[in-house]
């Protein structure tokens, strides 16, 4: 799967550009908890970032399900990422709990719309006998960019107030 990629520029791009993305996008999904918990002391809160995610998905999921909003993939994916940094900054910036609902709410969405359309771009660029081997790269991407990030993040939210960190995370996903 990995000399697969390796030969095909496009196919490394959206890797390599996946991955950057998933890191950023991780401080999204489990900053705003830490800081939200350093903030106030009621514990439904926290829960209530955590449903506003997934409802977020969920909601994005079935609209590209029942229509996809753009006709390339590309823009699709754009568009998602900077969504996704401008919720990061003001997950970031703000005290504002309800502000904070509302990006991860928007973060969710916006999940839904890089996605798809990625996978679904993989999955036209890859030849079909090597496609399980670089859906396995793609999966094993994903699946160590978040807890690396995650992990580098919460080393950095002790170092630095977590509000810094969205926002230095909300300027990568930007720059991504």
């Amino acid at each position: 799967g990995i000399r697969y990629l390796l030969g095909h520029k496009m196919l490394t791009r959206i890797i390599i550009f996946y991955a950057i993305l998933t890191f950023g996008a991780a401080g999204q999904m489990t900053l705003p908890d830490l800081r939200v918990a350093r903030m106030f002391d009621e514990t439904w809160r926290l829960s209530m970032l955590g449903v506003a995610f997934g409802v977020g998905m969920a909601i994005g999921g079935l609209i590209v399900a029942a229509k996809a909003l753009f006709k390339s993939a590309v823009t699709s994916c754009t568009v998602a990422c900077i969504v996704l940094g401008v919720c990061t900054l003001a997950s970031g910036l703000s005290s504002n709990y309800w502000v904070i609902v509302a990006a991860m709410a928007i973060s969710g969405l916006s999940t839904a719309f890089f996605n798809a359309p990625a996978i679904s771009l993989i999955q036209e660029k890859t030849d079909n006998a090597q496609l399980g081997r670089v859906m396995s790269v793609f999966s094993m991407v994903a699946g160590i960019a978040v807890p690396l990030a995650t992990m580098l993040l919460g080393f950095a939210s002790d170092i630095v107030a977590s509000s810094t960190t969205l926002i230095c995370c909300g300027i990568f996903t930007l720059i991504a």
